[in-house]
């Protein structure tokens, strides 16, 4: 074999295993990297669940078409604020990233690559059912049916994001 041959095959492996792993996304004009997280198979679950995501006190929007049909594992309904999983293994990371944020330990990216980073005086909290999540676990807990999420990013104290757990709505009879 001839040596730009070889480099072409090489090249051409590589990108071919880097996009195994690795999602291309555009949002928003940027573009974007997101690893996601080994799931179940699709049809593996049946999984219906609530959650909200508020920065700075204002819930995020997700009622918007571009969130409702745009991965293979998680629908939106229209209103942005009930979802359909259809995989096992499915956690509150990847929960984000298939609607183009991404949640660290401290930090919540939103599609439009803006950061909210836990810092003096703000703090990324991620409550399901009620209960603080810690944060070693937002790539670990696998969500069920019937759980309510909610991801805030804000100076609040904990009485006010209480509140905002109760905000959550729940399903919907005719949702399942």
């Amino acid at each position: 074999m001839q040596p730009a041959y070889k480099k072409a095959l090489l090249f051409a492996l590589v990108i071919i295993i880097v996009s195994v792993g690795v999602r291309l996304a555009r949002d928003q004009g940027h573009l974007r990297l997101t690893v996601f997280e080994e799931i179940g198979p699709i049809g593996s679950a049946d999984i219906y669940a609530s959650f909200l995501v508020y920065i700075n006190g204002t819930v995020y929007d997700f009622s918007s078409p571009e969130y409702h049909y745009g991965h293979p594992v998680v629908t939106l309904d229209v209103t942005g604020r009930h979802f359909h999983i259809n995989a096992t293994k499915v956690t509150v990371t990847y929960l984000l990233q298939t609607v183009g944020m991404g949640l660290e330990a401290e930090c919540l990216t939103t599609p439009t690559m803006e950061q909210y980073c836990t810092s003096d005086d703000k703090n990324l909290r991620v409550y399901v059912n009620r209960e603080l999540l810690p944060q070693s676990s937002y790539k670990s807990y696998v969500i069920g049916s019937g759980d309510k999420i909610l991801v805030d990013y804000s100076e609040d104290l904990e009485i006010e994001l209480m509140v905002r757990t109760n905000n959550i709505p729940d399903l919907p009879p005719n949702f399942y």
